[in-house]
């Protein structure tokens, strides 16, 4: 139980931002994060961002605050709960409605070229 209950520990603990990136220069990252954006990764970016943004600009303020908070500023949703004064439950059901309301809305249309 005890190992169990230091990963987890482990686990929700989140790593420290970097105020300026110029700090970083010559290091090396770490294991398993990519060194350099590829094409096919720039591209998918370049081709999901306006569709994205219309999506979640489309949702109404509630959904649109915890889909930012959890998806966006990474905040757990316990955190999420403590910002905007409800319950935990309340985030995970706005966050799942959220959620599913941008992937309809990005999902391509019968007749679409994509």
């Amino acid at each position: 139980i005890l190992r169990r209950a230091q990963l987890n520990a482990v686990r929700r603990t989140r790593p420290e931002l970097v105020g300026d990136h110029a700090d970083l220069d010559g290091r090396r990252p770490a294991f398993g994060s990519p060194g350099v954006v590829g094409p096919e990764q720039r591209h998918t970016d370049r081709e999901l961002s306006a569709p994205l943004d219309r999506a979640v600009a489309s949702l109404g303020a509630h959904y649109r605050t915890v889909l930012l908070l959890v998806d966006v500023d990474q905040l757990s949703y316990a955190e999420a709960a403590e910002v905007l004064g409800v319950p935990v439950g309340t985030v995970m059901s706005r966050l799942s409605r959220a959620r599913d309301k941008v992937r309809r809305q990005l999902r391509p249309t019968e007749g679409s070229t994509r």
